[in-house]
């Protein structure tokens, strides 16, 4: 397109004056006083992290505005798009919240933020209910939003996330993959599957963390020092431990298909998508858990030394 090849997109950091949206993001009515990075239509939990530090959204999120990652793309104004004449190619990702409320709990605008400092606010499908009565309005949670590949990018959801989700990254080839940290206000234990095959988190082995199983003598270390450093996910190192892309193989790489990996101290679930076939999808599955407190009582001393076996317990 454009006479040299590329994609043209459309601009989705518009909002329609009628819309919820209402008015552009940069407009005076959008930031209170002395909050210049408060912007009312992003998710509530895009402000804030896990221990309540407020997030300058505007350096985070959106160093690049609203709208579909478009680095290196030139606004065409006759067009009313965007043309990107550069190697980098646009797929489309499709959110489905398969959870039984997903036709009457609404958890969208859904926030697609990319790397690069774009952020795409989702809407859900229209009302396709038929009584024309608030009491049976139905809209489908699913989302269809175009991503530039070989990019990271982080999903917010207005409410609570899903227990269970599907993500499709269609027409695309094994070549052309994203990473997807998904954000949980709570903990919460996810399962990940391609298709219907189970793929387990890189830092886990049965269920147990390797950090734990290296000290218990039951599984190799990967430092010098003999302890585990946790394995990351990569679009390009198939086996990437901290900043670093070690030589050795992993039992999951770290850039397969259905690779995943939970932070726990910021809440994201990470992912990794590749072109695929039909069958093929990620499914998100959220499973029953029961947490438990209790209150006991040591010495510091004793405590240092015991702290890993107790912390795993």
């Amino acid at each position: 397109l454009g006479g040299n090849g590329g994609s043209v997109l459309s601009r989705a950091e518009l909002f329609s004056a009628n819309s919820f949206f209402g008015l552009p993001y940069n407009d005076p009515i959008n930031r209170p006083r002395n909050a210049s990075f408060w912007y009312p239509n992003l998710p509530t939990v895009m402000r804030s992290d896990r221990k309540g530090n407020p997030v300058n959204t505007s350096s985070v999120w959106l160093s690049g505005g609203f709208g579909i990652s478009r680095t290196g793309c030139k606004l065409q104004v006759q067009w009313n798009a965007w043309l990107c004449v550069t190697p980098t190619s646009y797929r489309m990702l499709v959110i489905e919240n398969m959870d039984a409320d997903n036709e009457i709990r609404r958890i969208s605008p859904v926030a697609l933020s990319s790397d690069d400092g774009y952020t795409d606010l989702l809407n859900g499908c229209m009302d396709h209910g038929w009584c024309f009565s608030y009491t049976c309005l139905k809209r489908l949670m699913t989302f269809w939003s175009i991503v530039a590949t070989n990019r990271v990018y982080t999903i917010h959801f207005t409410g609570s996330a899903p227990q269970n989700m599907r993500f499709h990254l269609l027409n695309s080839n094994s070549g052309e993959k994203i990473i997807l940290r998904i954000y949980f206000q709570t903990s919460v234990r996810m399962q990940v599957f391609v298709g219907k095959k189970f793929v387990e988190d890189v830092n886990l082995y049965n269920g147990k963390p390797k950090a734990q199983l290296v000290l218990d003598g039951k599984w190799a270390p990967n430092t010098a020092s003999g302890t585990y450093e946790e394995q990351q996910l990569s679009l390009i190192c198939p086996c990437a431990f901290g900043s670093g892309c070690s030589v050795q193989a992993c039992e999951t790489p770290s850039n397969q298909h259905g690779a995943n990996r939970y932070d726990r101290p910021t809440g994201y679930l990470e992912i990794l998508l590749r072109g695929h076939d039909i069958d093929s999808f990620i499914e998100i599955q959220a499973m029953p858990v029961v947490q438990v407190s209790m209150t006991v009582s040591t010495s510091t001393q004793d405590f240092y030394k015991i702290k890993d076996a107790f912390l795993s317990s």
